[in-house]
């Protein structure tokens, strides 16, 4: 019975040590903040797009409620474009190469300019 026990955990410990490395880089990625023209923290929710370098893919998040943004792991340079409120702040466009600011990104919105 030991030997079955020993090639039973010998089989189980790395696979369940995998399974908890592969959950925590899943919850990994590009974390950041939004702050509004005066400063401050969003206290909403922003729509933005995220745009790779070449142009070739561009997706669709939001922040949660607070302005914070939250991503998948990304490597590379992208582009953040949040477009007017209308009201409160002017379409803003920041660019970041993740491998240099690492899992951490800021974006200070414009001040809205009214045509």
């Amino acid at each position: 019975m030991k030997p079955r026990l020993s090639l039973a955990l010998f089989v189980l410990i790395p696979f369940f040590i995998a399974c908890l490395s592969a959950n925590a880089q899943g919850q990994r990625g590009v974390r950041g903040q939004v702050f509004l023209p005066n400063g401050s923290p969003a206290q909403q929710h922003i729509r933005f797009t995220l745009t790779t370098d070449n142009g070739m893919r561009t997706e669709i998040f939001f922040t949660d409620s607070n302005g914070r943004i939250m991503l998948p792991t990304i490597s590379g340079t992208y582009t953040i474009t949040v477009q007017t409120d209308g009201q409160t702040y002017g379409t803003t466009v920041a660019n970041f190469d993740s491998t240099i600011v690492g899992n951490y990104i800021t974006v200070h919105l414009n001040p809205f300019k009214p045509e």
